[in-house]
């Protein structure tokens, strides 16, 4: 995609984000931008091996909009849809990946919001990837194994209280998810056993002293215990 249509958007940083933890330093950097007419914020979505723009979504705050399920999605500019594959590339991965190959780890979180929460905390230390969705891929994997990583961190939005069925149900999805690095890396899940996270919210959405409680207290899975939650 030209970079230069991006200047179709406009330079406004939006308070809901600044709120949200995202310095306005941090949302110029990564060339988000903002749509007026629609209301929406403009994510640009480069590609992490050489940095090309292939995709551009958007954060949505229309509430009626949100509602039917379109809180991010590709954005459409003149009758054209610039959507992208989000199984092929990790959001973050082209910023972040020399400090990933430096420090040997990546953490993976759902939203590019918590990437840019972790550029904020972080700066150029950030080792931080997002899949845009609760799923990965072999092609993310893969991507992370490339930058040599010893070690991975699975920080996905708290869904589910931790004393719920449904919450039990998606540790097995999350074991499944892990299984794909298991052979190759040490794979660490972050829990809120503390109750410091409210629902829906992402590891990084509290800021740097709760994410890094998180972290501290971050859950070691082996191939055995993967296989007796899955049972």
């Amino acid at each position: 995609i030209p970079p230069s249509l991006l200047n179709c958007f406009d330079d406004i940083y939006h308070q809901d984000w600044i709120d949200d933890g995202i310095s306005i330093e941090v949302m110029r950097n990564n060339n988000i931008k903002y749509c007026v007419k629609d209301h929406q914020i403009i994510i640009p979505h480069y590609y992490g091996l050489d940095g090309r723009l292939i995709g551009i979504r958007c954060r949505n705050l229309v509430e009626e909009t949100i509602e039917k399920g379109n809180k991010y999605m590709p954005v459409y500019l003149q009758g054209m849809d610039f959507a992208h594959s989000l199984s092929g590339n990790l959001y973050g991965l082209c910023r972040n990946k020399n400090t990933i190959k430096k420090l040997r780890k990546a953490m993976i979180v759902e939203s590019e919001k918590g990437v840019l929460q972790c550029e904020t905390m972080y700066g150029e230390n950030n080792f931080t990837v997002a899949t845009c969705s609760s799923n990965i891929t072999n092609i993310h994997r893969d991507l992370l194994l490339d930058c040599g990583i010893e070690e991975v961190i699975l920080g996905f939005d708290k869904d589910f209280d931790i004393d719920s069925e449904d919450y039990r149900k998606k540790m097995k999805s999350i074991c499944r998810l892990a299984k794909k690095f298991l052979p190759y890396v040490k794979v660490y899940i972050l829990e809120d056993s503390e109750g410091l996270l409210e629902l829906k919210d992402s590891p990084t959405d509290k800021g740097q002293e709760v994410l890094e409680n998180l972290m501290k207290n971050k859950i070691g899975l082996t191939m055995s215990l993967v296989d007796a939650i899955l049972e």
